[in-house]
C-alpha cells in the first residue's frame, strides 16, 4: 500500500502509519471522541493541574485530558485493556511534567481515580567541608520550568515550600554574586530535603614574616569573598581551607598581609608575606562614615558598616604612630596614637572639635609658586596631609580648628611654622633645607613603620612631628636651614643601637644645630641586654639532641663556630639569616657517618620567649629532638663493587667518604630509607643488581646478576607501572602507551604485577604472575578490568506500558582516580521524572574524594517500556566529573531469544597485535549471553595471547584476557557492542590465527577475511606478505607492525560495501520479524 492510500485508510477507518527510516518510526492519531469513555477524579488537583495521558501497548500516545477545577477528567480510549493511564503533574501542554501515578484501565472503561499528594520542600545549600552557613545571607529564586512561576525567598525561609510536582530551576545568590545555578525534579515523598552542593578546592597558604620565618602561629585566619567566608585550619605549619572558586581576601587579627588577595580556581597553594599588624574595631561609628588611618608612609580608609575592622601595619622594632580621623557633621573626630599597638577600637580617647578648610599657595625661597607636600600637625602629633599643584595651590579640607604646625617641602626646600586655629588661608614660603634621611635596619631586615620623632624645634616648642621608616628601610624629611631640632629614634625588645665601643642603648638622639646638619647613622644589634656593645650571641642548649651527638667530632659550621662544643659554650652571632652545616662525615676506617644536615636558620628577635638560647632541633627547623634526629640521621652503607660498576640510587641519599678504602660509601636518610632503591650495573649493562637500601648491613658484597631485556604489551594503550618484586628489592618500570621494557635477572623468579589507567579507570593483572626469564625476548602481561561503566540492578514496578524504575547504586561501586570533587548525576533520554537521593536527601551530585569510593545513592524514575529497553543506552545514568565520566548501566537477566546480528568489520594490524573487529547489534531488548571461547579454538596459546576489548554505546566497557580460560562468556547489551579480539604475539608466534565465529549465538555466521597485502616490520626490516586467511605475520621480537586490511574476499571490493549491502538485507528481515512478533507499527530502541 502506498503512502496516500494509507493516509486515506486512516482517515476513514482509524489506524496507524508506519514508515522506515533506518528503524521503524511510529506516527499515530486517534480522534478524541472515539472509543470507550474513561473518567475519574484526581484528589487535591485543580484546573489544568494534572494531565492524564492514555498510552497504548506499543507506547504510543492515544489521548490526553486535563483535570477541571474539581479534579475530574474524561477521555476516550479505543482498547482500554491494552492501554495505560499516566498521570502527570506540573505541565501546561501535552509534554513534560512529573509522573506521579500509572494505572491500567478496566476492560469496559469506567472510573480510574488517583491522588495528587501535597509536597513540602526544604532547600539547603552546602559547601563541601563547610556544612554550616548563614542562610539568611543567601537569596533563592525557584522557577517552575514549565510555568515560569517564581518563588523568591532567603535560603533561611526556603523551607516548607508548597511546590507542585515538577522540575524547577534554582538560582542562589549572596548579594549580587551567584553561587549556584541548577535544577531539580521533585520526588513523590510528601516531605523532601533538596540539597545543592558547591564544589570546593583545597587552598594552602604559608605565612612568611619579614624575618623569613614560616613557622608562624596565628590564632585564626579568615578568608572572605563575595559569597563565602571561612577560616583556615593549621596543618603541618601551614594553613589549609576548602573554598569554592572565586577571589578572596585573607585576614587575621593583628597580622598585616602585604598582598592579601588570593584567586582560587583549583587546588593550589601560595606563600603570603606578613608583618606585625594592629586590628582596630569600628564598632560605635555610624554606618557610612569614612574613617582614615594615616602616617607618613601608610594610609588606609574604611567605610564603617561595610567593614567591621581595619588592620594596619606596625613595626616590630618599636613604636608606630597613626592619626585616626573622621568627619561627623560640622565636627571632626581625631585621635593620635604615638604607639598604635593596643589601640583596638575607634572611637576611644579622641577629640571632637569643629573642622575647617585651609587654602593657600606654596612658594619656593624666591617666592615662585611650586608643587609640593604640606602636612599640618596638631600639638598632640595628629597629622593631615595635602598636596600643592603645579601652581602651588592647595586646600586642606576638614582639618581640626586648632592651632597647628605646618610642615611643607618640595623635595629641596622646606618650611616649618605655626598656623593659628581660626586661620583659613595661608601662603607658605619655603627656605633652603637639609635632607635628613637614614636607613634603619638589622641584618638586612628593614625597620619598617618605625617612628622617627622630630621635636624641640627652635621657636616651635611643644610640637612633635612624626615620620615613619618606609618599606625600603629609610625615613626622610627636610629640616629648614634656619631651625635647630632633635631627631629621636627609640627601639624596643631585643634591639639596641650601638652607643660606643663599650655600650649600647635603645634610644638614639641626633641634634641638628647651626653646625651639625647631617643625617644620623645607626648600627643595630640584637641583644638580651644593654651591657655590651657587641651583637648578642646565640647559644645551643646543651640538652636534648645535643647530648646524643655530644663530642667535638661533630661540627656545626656557622661562621667561625665549627664545633657543637663551641656553639654551646661561646655561641654564634645573632643574625636574621644564619647558614649552617651539621655533620660527621666518615673518614678513613670510621664509616659511622650518622649525621649530616645543612640549611638556613631564620631568627626573629622579637618573638615571644626569644632568649638567644635555642635547641639544636630548633636550629635545624624541627619542633622536637625526635623529629630532628629522624630527619638528619643517615645510615652509612659501603658497597664492595668493581671499579667500573655504576651505582644509581632512587631515594634520599648523600655521597659518603670518597676515600673509603673498602668500597663506595653512601649515606641513606633513615626516614626514607625504606623507599630507597639501589641499582648497580656493570660497565656494559649486561649485568644488574637491585637492592632495597633498608636492612642492608655494611659493607655489602655485590654479586651482579645476568640481565635480560623483556619487552611486552599490557593489552591496551594505557600508562602505568609494572612492578617486579625480588627477594631483596621491588623495582618499578614505566608503562607507556601500553608497552614496557623490563631489565630482569636471567633465570631468577620474580613476581610481576601491572597497574595502568585509562579514562579514569584502572586495569590490573588478575593476580601477580611468577616469571623466570631465561633470555631476552617478549612476554606480555595482560591486564583486565571494567572501564567507564559499572552495573546496578533495577527494581521495576507498575502495570502497563509506563514502568517505575528504582535503581540503588551500591557504595564502593567505583573509585575516583582524579582529584576530589563532585560528580553531577545525569539521566539518559528515556528517563522521565527521574531524581536521585542520598538517604532522605534529594541531590543533583555526589562528592567523592581523591582515591575514595562513591557513597550509596538511589535513582527513581519512569520510562516507556515499549519505546525503550530497560538496559538501553537511553537508560544510562551518567556521573559527570571534572575530568572524566562514569556510566551506570542497568543490569538485567540475559534473554534466550530475540534478534541479534553480527557484522565483522575490517581487521586492524597494529604495532602490538593483529585485531579482528566484531560488531554485535543486539535487538533482543535484553542482554544476551554468548560463548566467546570459540574465538580461541585452534589457537596456540603458548604463541599468542588473546585479549577481548568491548565497547558499549561507543564507550570503553571492559577488557579481558581469555588466553588461559577454557570457557568465557560475554554479554551483549541492547544496542551496538563492538568487540576487538586482539591476537598478541609472544616469542614463538608465526602465522596469525583465523577468528572462529561459529555457533556463538547458536547459529552459523559467515567469516569475512582478508586477501590484501599488509606491510609489517620484523627484526631485520620491512617485509610484505599476503594476508590470506590465517597467514598474516606480526613480529614477536620488536612488537612493531603497520598496515590495515581493507578489502573483502568477495571480488576484492571494499568490506564496507558488503557491510552496507548486508545491513540493508538485515533491516528488511528485521521489519518482517518485528511485524510478526509485535505489530508492524511498534517502535523499540
Amino acid at each position: 500500500m502506498d503512502g496516500n492510500k494509507a493516509i486515506a485508510k486512516q482517515m476513514t477507518e482509524g489506524g496507524r502509519i508506519n514508515y522506515l527510516s533506518g528503524l521503524p518510526v511510529i506516527v499515530a492519531y486517534d480522534a478524541n471522541n472515539t472509543g470507550v469513555e474513561v473518567t475519574g477524579n484526581v484528589a487535591n488537583a485543580g484546573k489544568g493541574e494534572v494531565r492524564v495521558s492514555a498510552i497504548d501497548e506499543y507506547g504510543n500516545l492515544r489521548a490526553t485530558a486535563f483535570t477541571d477545577a474539581s479534579g475530574n477528567y474524561s477521555l476516550y480510549v479505543k482498547e482500554p485493556a491494552k492501554t495505560t493511564l499516566v498521570f502527570y503533574a506540573g505541565s501546561e501542554g501535552i509534554t513534560g511534567g512529573v509522573i506521579f501515578d500509572t494505572q491500567t484501565i478496566p476492560t469496559m472503561g469506567g472510573a480510574v481515580n488517583s491522588t495528587l499528594n501535597n509536597i513540602s520542600v526544604d532547600i539547603f545549600l552546602s559547601y563541601q567541608t563547610t556544612p554550616s552557613i548563614v542562610e539568611s545571607e543567601y537569596d533563592v529564586v525557584i522557577t517552575n520550568s514549565l510555568t515560569d512561576e517564581k518563588i523568591e525567598k532567603t535560603l533561611k525561609d526556603a523551607k516548607n515550600l508548597d511546590l507542585a510536582l515538577g522540575t524547577y530551576d534554582v538560582e542562589i545568590k549572596k548579594g549580587d554574586t551567584k553561587v549556584y545555578s541548577g535544577s531539580f525534579t521533585t520526588s513523590l515523598q510528601a516531605t523532601q530535603d533538596v540539597i545543592f552542593y558547591i564544589d570546593t578546592f583545597e587552598y594552602t597558604i604559608t605565612l612568611r614574616d619579614e624575618f623569613k620565618k614560616t613557622d608562624l602561629d596565628v590564632d585564626e585566619i579568615t578568608v572572605t569573598g563575595d559569597a563565602f567566608t571561612g577560616t583556615f585550619d593549621k596543618k603541618d605549619g601551614k594553613y589549609v581551607i576548602n573554598v569554592p572558586k572565586g577571589d578572596y581576601i585573607v585576614s587575621a587579627d593583628n597580622v598585616y598581609f602585604e598582598s592579601p588577595s588570593i584567586s582560587v580556581s583549583s587546588s593550589s597553594s601560595k606563600t603570603l608575606d606578613v608583618s606585625k599588624g594592629q586590628t582596630v574595631s569600628l564598632t560605635g561609628i555610624s554606618d557610612g562614615t569614612i574613617v582614615n588611618f594615616v602616617n607618613d608612609v601608610h594610609r588606609v580608609s574604611a567605610v564603617a558598616g561595610t567593614v567591621g575592622s581595619v588592620t594596619v601595619p606596625v613595626s616590630q622594632f618599636g613604636d608606630t604612630s597613626y592619626t585616626v580621623s573622621y568627619v561627623a557633621g560640622n565636627e571632626i573626630y581625631y585621635v593620635f596614637a604615638p604607639d598604635f599597638v593596643g589601640v583596638n577600637m575607634v572611637p576611644a580617647g579622641g577629640t571632637l572639635v569643629e573642622h575647617k578648610d585651609i587654602s593657600g599657595t606654596l612658594k619656593n625661597a624666591a617666592g615662585t609658586p611650586v608643587s609640593g607636600t604640606i602636612i599640618f600637625y596638631a600639638e598632640n602629633g595628629a597629622m593631615f596631609k595635602v598636596s600643592a599643584d603645579k601652581d602651588g595651590k592647595f586646600t586642606a579640607y576638614d582639618v581640626p580648628k586648632v592651632a597647628m604646625l605646618a610642615y611643607a617641602t618640595n623635595g629641596t626646600e622646606a618650611f616649618m611654622g605655626e598656623v593659628a586655629a581660626d586661620l583659613e588661608s595661608k601662603d607658605i614660603q619655603m627656605e633652603s633645607a637639609n635632607a635628613i634621611s637614614s636607613p634603619i635596619s638589622w641584618s638586612n631586615v628593614n625597620a619598617e613603620y618605625l617612628n622617627v620623632l622630630v621635636n624641640n624645634i627652635e621657636g616651635l616648642a611643644g610640637y612633635k612631628l612624626y615620620f615613619t621608616v618606609n618599606t625600603s628601610g629609610n625615613y626622610k624629611f627636610y629640616a629648614p636651614a634656619s631651625l635647630n631640632m632633635d631627631v629621636t629614634v627609640e627601639l624596643e625588645g631585643n634591639m639596641f643601637f650601638k652607643k660606643d665601643d663599650t655600650s649600647s642603648d635603645r634610644i638614639s638622639v641626633h641634634n641638628l644645630t647651626d653646625t651639625v646638619r647631617t643625617s644620623p647613622s645607626y648600627t643595630l644589634f640584637a641583644r638580651a641586654d644593654a651591657t655590651d656593645a657587641k651583637n648578642q650571641v646565640i647559644l645551643i642548649d646543651k640538652s636534648g639532641l645535643y647530648n646524643t651527638i655530644g663530642d667535638e667530632d661533630y661540627y656545626l659550621s656557622i661562621g667561625s663556630v665549627d664545633t657543637l662544643k663551641k656553639a654551646a659554650e661561646e655561641g654564634f652571632t645573632a643574625a636574621a639569616s644564619i647558614s649552617y652545616t651539621l655533620g660527621k662525615i666518615a673518614t678513613g676506617t670510621d664509616t659511622s657517618g650518622k649525621y649530616y644536615a645543612n640549611g638556613t636558620y631564620y631568627l626573629n628577635p622579637f618573638e615571644p620567649g626569644c632568649d638567644f638560647e635555642i635547641t639544636l632541633a630548633e636550629l635545624l627547623g624541627y619542633a622536637t629532638d625526635a623529629e630532628a634526629e629522624k630527619a638528619i640521621t643517615y645510615q652509612s652503607i659501603v658497597f664492595k663493587v668493581a671499579g667500573d660498576d655504576v651505582i644509581s640510587i632512587e631515594g634520599d641519599y648523600k655521597n659518603g667518604n670518597s676515600g673509603a678504602t673498602d668500597g663506595k660509601e653512601y649515606l641513606f636518610l633513615k626516614s626514607t630509607i625504606a623507599d630507597t632503591l639501589v641499582t648497580i650495573k656493570n660497565a656494559d649493562s649486561s649485568k644488574v643488581l637491585y637492592l632495597a637500601a633498608n636492612g642492608l648491613t655494611s659493607p655489602v658484597t655485590v654479586d651482579l646478576e645476568e640481565k635480560v631485556s623483556i619487552k611486552g604489551y599490557v593489552g591496551i594503550d594505557a600508562d602505568g607501572t609494572v612492578t617486579v618484586e625480588y627477594a631483596d628489592a621491588k623495582v618499578e618500570f614505566d608503562v607507556d602507551e601500553g608497552t614496557y621494557d623490563l631489565a630482569l635477572y636471567k633465570g631468577v623468579a620474580a613476581q610481576i604485577s601491572v597497574s595502568v589507567a585509562k579514562d579514569g579507570a584502572k586495569y590490573t593483572l588478575s593476580a601477580p604472575v611468577s616469571y623466570t626469564p631465561d633470555a631476552s625476548g617478549t612476554r606480555n602481561f595482560l591486564v583486565s578490568g571494567n572501564g567507564m561503566f559499572f552495573g546496578a540492578v533495577a527494581n521495576e514496578s507498575g502495570n502497563g506500558v509506563y514502568k517505575k524504575v528504582e535503581v540503588t547504586i551500591p557504595a564502593n561501586s567505583f573509585t575516583n582516580t582524579d582529584k576530589s570533587g563532585y560528580f553531577a548525576i545525569k539521566f539518559g533520554s528515556a528517563w522521565e521524572s527521574a531524581y536521585a537521593s542520598v538517604g532522605t536527601d534529594i541531590v543533583t551530585q555526589i562528592y567523592i574524594a581523591e582515591n575514595a569510593k562513591n557513597v550509596e545513592f538511589k535513582v527513581v524514575g519512569y520510562y516507556n517500556s515499549q519505546m525503550y529497553d530497560l538496559c538501553s543506552e537511553e537508560m544510562l545514568i551518567t556521573l559527570d566529573g571534572s575530568e572524566y565520566y562514569q556510566y551506570v548501566y542497568i543490569e538485567d537477566a540475559p534473554t534466550t531469544e530475540g534478534l541479534v546480528y553480527v557484522n565483522k568489520l575490517d581487521d586492524i594490524v597494529g604495532d602490538h597485535a593483529y585485531t579482528y573487529v566484531v560488531e554485535v547489534n543486539n535487538l533482543a531488548g535484553k542482554p544476551v549471553s554468548f560463548d566467546i571461547s570459540g574465538w580461541k579454538t585452534g589457537v596456540d596459546t603458548t604463541a599468542w595471547n588473546i585479549m577481548v576489548e568491548q565497547d558499549l554505546f561507543g564507550k570503553f566497557l571492559k577488557v579481558q584476557d581469555i588466553t588461559a580460560v577454557d570457557n568465557r562468556t560475554a554479554i551483549a547489551y541492547p544496542g551496538v557492542n563492538t568487540y576487538k579480539v586482539s591476537f598478541v604475539p609472544v616469542s614463538t608466534a608465526t602465522a596469525v590465527p583465523g577468528l572462529n565465529l561459529v555457533n556463538e549465538f547458536g547459529a552459523d555466521f559467515t567469516l569475512v577475511t582478508l586477501t590484501d597485502s599488509v606491510t609489517i616490520d620484523d627484526a631485520t626490516g620491512k617485509v610484505t606478505i599476503s594476508a590470506t586467511p590465517g597467514n598474516a605475520i606480526v613480529s614477536a621480537t620488536d612488537m612493531s607492525a603497520s598496515g590495515r586490511g581493507v578489502l573483502n574476499e568477495l571480488s576484492g571490493m571494499p568490506t564496507i560495501v558488503w557491510v552496507l549491502f548486508g545491513l540493508a538485507i538485515i533491516l528488511a528481515i528485521l521489519t518482517i520479524w518485528m511485524a510478526s512478533k509485535r505489530g508492524v507499527f511498534a517502535r523499540r530502541k
